[in-house]
Order: structure tokens, then sequence, then C-alpha cells
């Protein structure tokens, strides 16, 4: 039942999504895209090689993402998860940055946060520490986490 939402949710927030993204195809979005994925990743305190891997294949393979540069969104992803890597807590503050850069702007902010969720569950699982990461970043960006479902 919870996986059929998931995939249900998930399949109508990519839609809105990708709808959307083609207005939002410059270097702010794609930092803040890529900070939101990576912050997402690390959401249990880590980001892993495997988790890695799979961010950026998701990222690589994406439909949403495909308005972007494969090595762009690659370059930007990566930089951020070994930041990450390196020191959770700076990782995350470089997140905070990127993400304010679309602050003022709450069409893109919205697309952001759908495009996170959509990313939290392609596994298949959308855990309580990647749900709160999403309502942390709701609030940098000044939405409301229950229109997410978060």
């Amino acid at each position: 039942m919870a996986l059929g939402w998931l995939r249900e949710r998930g399949e109508e927030l990519r839609k809105q999504a990708g709808d959307t993204l083609k207005r939002f195809q410059n270097q702010k979005m794609l930092d803040a895209l890529t900070g939101g994925c990576a912050w997402l990743a690390s959401a249990d305190g880590t980001i892993s090689g495997e988790e890695k891997r799979k961010m950026l294949n998701f990222m690589r393979v994406s439909p949403e993402m495909n308005v972007f540069e494969t090595k762009a969104v690659l370059t930007s992803f990566s930089s951020i998860a070994d930041t990450f890597e390196v020191d959770y807590e700076f990782g995350r503050i470089e997140a905070v940055r990127r993400i304010a850069l679309i602050k003022d702007d709450a069409a893109a902010a919205n697309v952001l946060v759908r495009l996170v969720c959509i990313i939290g569950g392609s596994d298949g699982t959308f855990d309580a520490d990647e749900k709160k990461v999403v309502r942390e970043i709701c609030h940098l960006l000044d939405l409301d986490p229950a229109q997410f479902d978060v």
C-alpha cells in the first residue's frame, strides 16, 4: 500500500516538476538542486559511496534533470557531496547557501522541493531522516512542508 502511494505521488510530483523546470535552466537552480540532493543523500549523517553513485546515476538519467548538461549536474553534485564527506556540518552549510539562492523565487523553490521529494522516494522508501531534511529545506524556502506530504 505505502509503496503504491509512493510511486503514485512520485509520478505526480515528477510531472509537476518536469513541466516547470525548463523555466529554471540556470546555474543558481542547478546548484540549489544539487545542494538539496546532497543534503538529502546525507540525511543519515553521511553519504556513502553507494549513495553517491545512486544519486549521480539518478541525476544522469532523470528526465527532469536533463534540462541541464549532464557534465554540469555531475560536477555540481560531486563538489558538494565531497564537502559532505569531509565535514557533514560544512556540507550542510554549503547546501543551505546553495538552496538560499532561489529563496526569492517561489516557483523555483516549489520545483526544488518537488524534485528533492522525487529523489527521496526514488529508491522505494522515503524515510524519516529524509523527510526531516525536506522539512528543513521547506522552512528555509518559506514553504509549508504539508503541501509536499512531509
